[in-house]
C-alpha cells in the first residue's frame, strides 16, 4: 500500500475521492469501522522506520523521502475519513495532545506536497476544533476531520 499511496495525494485526483466515498457508503457500518481501524493504524505508524518491501523498487518520479511520507500519511488520513465519516484527533494520535501532533503533521504536508496538492487536501478536509467537556480545546480529540464534496470538484491551481 505505501508503494501505492506514497507519490501523491488522491485528494488532487477529486474523481479518486469520489469513487473512495461511493464505494464506501455501499459497504455496511461495520466493514467501514474496521476499515477506518486499519487505516487509522496505518496513518500512526507512517512515519516509523519501514522494512524493505518487494515494491520499494516502484517509483513513477524520483521524490525524496519527506514528500513521500507526507503523501503517505495524507492518503491514510484521507482514506480514514473516507471510511469512518468523522474521525476525532483523540483517534489518530491516543493519549497525546493532538493539536501541537496535528500541526505537525499539517506542516509537513504543507511542506512536502506540492501546492495543487496541498490546496487540494486542505479543500477535502473539514476540520473543527471541539472543546472537552471542561471546555478546553486541546486534550481528548478538539479535532474532526470531516471529508465534504468540495472534493467533486477539480482543484484549481494556486496563483
Amino acid at each position: 500500500m505505501h508503494a501505492l499511496l506514497s507519490y501523491a495525494a488522491l485528494s488532487g485526483r477529486a474523481p479518486i475521492v469520489g469513487f473512495v466515498r461511493g464505494m464506501m457508503s455501499g459497504a455496511d457500518a461495520q466493514r467501514r469501522e474496521d476499515l477506518a481501524e486499519l487505516l487509522v493504524r496505518l496513518f500512526q505508524a507512517a512515519h516509523r522506520a519501514r522494512p524493505a518491501r518487494r515494491l520499494e523498487s516502484y517509483q513513477p518520479r524520483p521524490l525524496p523521502v519527506p514528500a513521500r511520507h507526507a503523501a503517505y500519511s495524507a492518503n491514510l488520513l484521507l482514506l480514514a475519513v473516507c471510511a469512518a465519516g468523522t474521525l476525532y484527533g483523540s483517534r489518530l494520535y491516543p493519549d497525546r495532545n493532538v493539536v501541537p501532533c496535528w500541526h505537525r503533521e499539517t506542516l509537513l504536508w504543507q511542506s512536502q506536497l506540492s501546492s495543487l496538492d496541498w490546496t487540494s487536501l486542505v479543500g477535502t478536509l473539514t476540520l473543527d476544533r471541539l472543546a472537552d467537556g471542561l471546555g478546553r480545546v486541546g486534550r481528548g480529540g478538539p479535532m474532526t476531520a470531516v471529508a465534504t464534496s468540495r472534493s467533486a470538484s477539480p482543484p484549481t491551481r494556486p496563483r
